[in-house]
């Protein structure tokens, strides 16, 4: 998101998020991703990441109501969390 690390941090502790959300008010990870930008706002997509680094799923138009079970489950069928996680 675009939005700044003051917005994400508070954010994070209003949901308790367990992990760190990416502050990109300059555009410069969603430039790098190749995120498009509809009337000025970058899209939302989300990409899954494998621990060595590599992209291993990519989602566009993300539907922030059932996001977060989609990531889970495409992250288990990838191996890359356990099934008990």
């Amino acid at each position: 998101s675009t939005d700044s690390e003051q917005t994400h941090r508070e954010f994070a502790e209003e949901h308790r998020l367990p992990f760190s959300l990416i502050a990109d008010p300059e555009h410069v990870w969603s430039n790098a991703f190749g995120v498009g930008t509809f009337m000025g706002l970058d899209s939302r997509v989300s990409f899954l990441i494998d621990a060595e680094g590599k992209v291993v799923k990519t989602y566009e138009d993300v539907d922030p109501a059932i996001h977060a079970k989609e990531v889970l489950a495409d992250a288990k069928t990838l191996g890359l969390i356990t099934p008990s996680t």
